[in-house]
């Protein structure tokens, strides 16, 4: 769509001026509309996905033979071809062919894994169709001509002209990168330039509402600001991938070391060129890790998946690694850490206290007690819980604003109450119809309260209202609901005991003592008062919000959602510190806390406090806080930061617009599924679909584990290619012949060492995985002992294969074809043994059981059977080269390979000796 400075036309009329009913409502004017918005091609489908960073599968065959360990091997390849060596020619080219299509489906699924959170990472957007109905839809779904309506939070999902705003400001960014903020209206006047009330792309909602008639979907569309919606999974590479790739680029290095050695060595013994070149080609070619480049990819996708299983949303790939090393998490205690719903726990009314929280949960399956319950509960907690449950804005008011269902959104006091009161036989029916509403005044912040006035019809079932005002016929009432302070200001009268009496200063002081003592306990406090009217009022009903009977108090809390307290401890075992964010005063919110096993001492910093820290002292005094309340998007900022600064590692929940900034400063961003924003999504690295903190933690303990299983996987390639190099420089430097052929070379690599790999990449998770610390975020793949552990334990592998071929050698009269079998089967041995044992680095596979990897326990019955049959059946045995061996040359290389196994079992116990040593200073 070319951008004009001359107005846009709609049926004879400029597009500003345009009736909302003259853009939406005929097909015929949608038609026109896809034809002068999307350049005349009449693009009727949904705006496609974003796929800029998606490949080809020719791309992805490229990529892999383009990497470089693909280019030794057809280097190679190329020095046996000139000298007429077929049969290496064949079997290197055929380990091009493998390696390149085993990754070219991991990469595939890798990509469709990552198309896939693409997709479900799209936001939704609201659509009003021509009935006024409304309904989500996906953002790429939208067309023009519809009518989306917008929200704070929102992102602009396709290039659209306003028709309706209030209050509305849009956040855009120039075509120089800057963002700027701009207040948008519906110019029905005309007065401004046409494009003053146009939406672009990719732009956001800041404040207020408005509505907008979609002009073009099509995502090339030539618009003024190029801001695509950041709505697509980012694939960067993690710091694990480029210390994999480092370690590629070593391994080159290694191999040209290797050649030279094997050179040098046939050069001493005097051996001929074409067999220093058949040595030279065998070890490059055991050099070469399959299917190593691609393993960190291969795992990360995989991870997602599992998250996404697990209601968890990953947008950055490299999260899945990332968030294996958090050690803080700054997560908000509303919808996160408490459920969104709030609990009545306990009224205080007419002079004494009753208890109602866990009373539903401790007898919902026992009527008796139930019953009792209901029986002995006092006639004022009924009028208390009845008055409450009928005061509030989601009544049907005559004459009032309402939804097409005739009721607004409830809030949540009001459905906490409404519950309590359903709870105790007072239905929502029976006071709707006894008392119905003729009249409210509106919760504002202000006066922090909300009235309504109802006629009082009849006595509802278990509410004696008519006792609460006896002697006084009069046929209307006031209720009003708020915050302690506020409505006792408006009240001149109590209730107390069974009679109304003078609101004196003592009583003042006395029912302030009470709400105090509410407050200690961590509740939030409500009052509740009324008062008769002789009749309903004609105009506003503020100014008859004096004079009232203060009924009682109701202290009120939001009960911890399902799991979360385990969940914290589970992160303090794990080595991962919760804080809170709270927007509950300071002693409240340190209670809370305190309660959940976030803190353990009293200090919590408000909004306030934190404002006078200066930041460079902030990172010191985050030390020993665990609890912040009342804080500001920018302060929310600054506590990721300093935390940052002292070396941690944040992970920060958000919901909101101004969450956005710590969600991108964090080194995990968790967004809200539910109660999310989309720009708050769209600025995560994750999204919690469920708003559970539970799932958070789970996310983490899905992130140690694919970061477990990578490294054990890269550990078992590694080995064992240091084991075969080993092997093979060890018989040239002795003078043997070369032990072993390219071709059995490719099946050690590609099936004994392969198969295993990706099997030990299917481990389950461990039961200890968030009982140690967090993941270092600069840890090698190597790291933890796991480089000195590879390196040993592959040089073992190749000192007893070679010692193995040795004792064949001479045992056999110098006849290489024994010799070259026994190897062969002492190296699959040693390594079927090492990945076994390689399932953990602390704890021996007696404890682990071998049962609890089927894969791999599978993989390595199939591969011995198969082993088996390469050496003793005769078809296999003219491809692969190999001999039958005797029952003692048998026994002796696996015996000799088993020695891997046992070793690393010594290694593991030396190692808990060692850590038990260091944790209670005793042998």
């Amino acid at each position: 769509m070319k951008r004009t400075d001359q107005p846009l036309y709609i049926n004879d009329a400029p597009w500003p001026t345009a009736p909302p009913t003259t853009v939406s409502g005929r097909r015929a004017r949608r038609r026109a509309l896809r034809e002068d918005f999307t350049d005349g091609r009449g693009r009727e489908s949904a705006q496609a996905l974003s796929t800029d960073t998606a490949r080809t599968p020719a791309g992805i065959i490229w990529q892999q033979l383009s990497a470089p360990l693909m280019l030794v091997l057809m280097s190679v390849a190329a020095i046996s071809l000139l000298y007429s060596d077929w049969r290496n020619v064949s079997a290197i080219l055929l380990i091009i062919i493998i390696n390149s299509g085993l990754g070219f489906i991991e990469e595939t699924r890798a990509d469709r894994t990552i198309t896939r959170l693409r997709r479900i990472a799209v936001p939704s957007v609201r659509v009003r169709d021509r009935d006024g109905s409304e309904h989500l839809i996906r953002a790429h779904e939208v067309k023009p001509g519809d009518v989306i309506l917008l929200e704070a939070g929102s992102l602009i999902p396709a290039d659209a002209r306003l028709i309706e705003s209030s209050n509305l400001r849009i956040q855009e960014i120039t075509p120089e990168g800057e963002t700027v903020r701009i207040n948008k209206r519906n110019d029905q006047g005309g007065s401004h330039s046409p494009i003053d009330n146009m939406l672009w792309r990719g732009s956001t909602v800041i404040h207020g509402t408005g509505a907008a008639v979609v002009l073009a979907a099509n995502a090339q569309a030539d618009t003024p600001v190029q801001t695509p919606v950041a709505s697509k999974i980012r694939a960067e590479l993690t710091p694990l991938q480029k210390r994999v790739a480092l370690v590629c680029d070593v391994l080159l290095a290694a191999i040209m070391v290797d050649v030279a050695l094997v050179v040098t060595a046939g050069a001493v013994y005097g051996k001929t060129t074409e067999e220093m070149i058949a040595a030279a080609v065998v070890v490059v070619v055991a050099a070469c890790p399959i299917g190593l480049p691609g393993v960190m990819t291969i795992a990360l996708a995989q991870g997602a998946q599992t998250m996404l299983e697990n209601n968890i949303l990953v947008r950055r790939l490299s999260s899945v690694e990332n968030v294996a090393s958090v050690n803080v998490i700054c997560a908000d205690k509303a919808g996160t850490l408490v459920e969104e719903h709030q609990t009545v726990r306990v009224v205080s009314i007419a002079g004494y206290n009753t208890e109602l929280v866990g009373q539903s949960a401790l007898d919902q399956h026992d009527t008796t007690a139930r019953n009792h319950r209901r029986q002995r509960t006092h006639p004022a907690t009924k009028i208390l819980l009845a008055l409450a449950a009928m005061c509030r804005e989601d009544r049907c008011v005559p004459g009032g604003k309402a939804e097409s269902n005739g009721k607004k959104a409830p809030q949540a006091v009001d459905e906490a109450f409404v519950r309590a009161a359903t709870e105790h036989d007072i239905p929502e029916a029976s006071l709707d119809e006894a008392y119905p509403v003729v009249a409210e005044a509106p919760f504002s912040a202000a006066r922090k309260r909300v009235s309504t006035v109802h006629q009082l019809r009849c006595d509802c079932q278990n509410v004696p209202l008519a006792w609460l005002f006896r002697g006084d016929s009069s046929p209307f009432f006031l209720v009003t609901k708020g915050s302690f302070d506020s409505v006792l200001s408006v009240c001149n009268r109590v209730w107390r005991g069974d009679q109304i009496v003078p609101l004196t200063g003592e009583l003042r002081r006395e029912l302030g003592d009470k709400q105090a003592g509410l407050v200690e306990e961590g509740l939030y406090v409500l009052g509740i008062a009324c008062r008769p009217l002789e009749k309903a009022p004609d105009g506003a009903v503020e100014p008859l919000e004096t004079g009232l009977v203060f009924i009682g108090m109701a202290g009120m809390n939001h009960p911890p959602r399902e799991g979360v307290r385990l969940a914290i401890w589970s992160c303090l075992s794990a080595g991962i510190r919760p804080v809170m964010l709270s927007g509950d005063d300071g002693p409240t919110a340190g209670r809370i806390a305190r309660a959940l096993h976030i803190s353990f001492n009293n200090k919590v910093l408000t909004g306030a406090e934190l404002a006078q820290i200066p930041d460079e002292d902030l990172p010191s005094v985050l030390q020993d806080v665990s609890a912040f309340s009342r804080i500001t998007p920018e302060q929310r900022l600054a506590l990721v930061t300093a935390f940052q600064k002292s070396g941690a590692n944040v992970s920060i929940t958000g919901h909101h617009v101004d969450d956005a900034p710590a969600l991108q400063k964090a080194d995990i961003g968790a967004a809200m599924g539910v109660s999310g924003t989309d720009i708050a999504q769209d600025s995560a690295d994750i999204v919690i679909m469920d708003d559970n903190f539970s799932t958070l933690v789970r996310a983490m303990e899905i992130g140690r584990t694919v970061c477990r299983n990578a490294r054990r996987y890269i550990g078992y390639i590694i080995a064992s290619t240091v084991g075969q190099v080993a092997c093979i420089l060890l018989t040239q430097a002795f003078g043997m012949p070369v032990p072993l052929t390219v071709l059995q070379l490719l099946w050690i690599n590609l099936i004994t060492g392969g198969i295993p790999g990706l099997a030990l990449g299917l481990e389950p998770a461990d039961k200890n995985v968030m009982r140690s610390g967090p993941r270092p975020q600069n840890e090698g793949p190597f790291s933890q002992g796991l480089g000195y552990q590879m390196v040993v334990m592959g040089f073992l592998v190749g000192i007893l294969a070679m010692c193995v071929g040795v004792w064949g050698y001479q045992t056999q009269g110098g006849h290489a074809g024994p010799c070259s079998a026994m190897i062969f089967t002492a190296l699959t041995s040693a390594e079927m043994s090492y990945a076994l044992n390689a399932r953990s680095e602390t704890q021996s596979l007696f404890r682990i059981g071998l049962a609890t990897n089927r894969p791999l326990l599978t993989a390595a019955m199939t591969i011995f059977v198969m082993h088996m049959a390469i050496l003793y059946l005769p078809p296999l045995q003219s491809i692969f080269h190999t001999h039958a061996l005797t029952g003692i040359q048998l026994l002796v290389s696996l015996g000799a390979g088993s020695i891997v196994f046992w070793a690393v079992e010594f290694e593991k116990w030396t190692r808990r000796r060692v850590d038990l040593i260091r944790e209670t200073g005793t042998l």
